[in-house]
């Protein structure tokens, strides 16, 4: 069992929940900045830490479960005494500040592990991680509940840059202001060096939908991550049960589990900082043209 470190108490109530069900895991203890003014009554005294260097010594992984800035300087802390580390997000840490991550993390030579929405998602792991360079992937997202599409674009464009196995030699960035004055449609296309093309269409107009196709030398597949459907070449079928696409126990279960396995058998996990900074490239694509119409920072 690796000795469990989590940071940020405001975050941590789905990663404990995996962890005390979990026979992968010990907790060690939870460390909060604010418990240095302010001791917590949701957890059991024995695991509060108010010093994040004593955490720090007595873990062997540390879970930092808040998306927020404020913890980057301990995150950079935790790489730089090799320690291995699970972050819920990058998203807020701009595109320098990750890239002195990836420095730190290639001197540590540890495991870093990103948490991702979709990837573990048993349908997307099974019909879209396991093609090879599809010449073709369209992604189709629509929620009509969501205000803000960047981050929901930024977990699209995520997910399927793994599936290609070359670099993206253009991104192609169109937003449409259709039923408000802030734009209601992102259109990012990424050509490759190989010719393959990912197309995303992400908007908050219409009925939910979240659809993935996929062309490939003799294969077609559509997948309607939404109602767990699969239809393609020689297949048409529902998944045998629903599945979790965003932030739940069980998505989180499933990663934390392969962050075990990518740390006991020195694995690179699928969604690292190499995939976020790409994915970051993209999203300053995005954030360019959207200064064009809102005052986005």
């Amino acid at each position: 069992m690796l000795k469990t470190g989590i940071i940020s108490n405001s975050y941590s109530k789905n990663y404990l929940s995996a962890i005390k069900t979990s026979n992968l895991f010990r907790l060690i203890g939870i460390y909060d900045p604010k418990f240095q003014f302010q001791y917590p009554n949701n957890i059991n005294h024995d695991f509060v830490y108010s010093v994040f260097d004593n955490l720090l010594n007595d873990s062997d992984i540390l879970i930092f479960a808040s998306p927020e800035k404020i913890y980057l300087p301990l995150i950079e802390t935790a790489i730089k005494r090799s320690k291995h580390v699970f972050l819920h997000s990058v998203h807020n840490l701009s595109l320098d500040e990750q890239l002195n991550i990836l420095k730190l993390h290639e001197e540590s030579e540890q495991t870093l592990q990103i948490f991702h929405p979709l990837i573990f998602n048993n349908l997307f792991n099974k019909y879209v991680l396991s093609q090879k360079n599809p010449l073709l992937l369209e992604y189709f997202i629509t929620d009509n509940s969501e205000v803000s599409l960047l981050q929901k674009t930024r977990s699209a464009v995520s997910a399927v840059l793994p599936v290609f196995k070359s670099n993206i030699r253009k991104i192609t960035v169109n937003t449409i202001s259709s039923l408000s004055e802030i734009p209601d449609i992102y259109k990012v296309r990424l050509n490759f060096d190989n010719s393959n093309i990912a197309d995303f269409t992400i908007t908050n107009i219409g009925s939910k939908r979240h659809n993935i196709k996929l062309y490939n030398y003799n294969t077609f597949y559509e997948i309607d991550l939404l109602h767990n459907l699969i239809e393609g070449t020689n297949i048409k079928q529902k998944a045998d049960s629903p599945d979790l696409l965003y932030p739940q126990n069980d998505n989180i279960n499933k990663q934390l589990s392969d962050f075990y396995h990518s740390v006991i058998n020195h694995n690179i996990p699928i969604n690292n900082i190499d995939n976020e900074i790409i994915t970051q490239r993209v999203v300053k694509k995005i954030k360019e043209k959207l200064r064009y119409s809102i005052n986005l920072c």
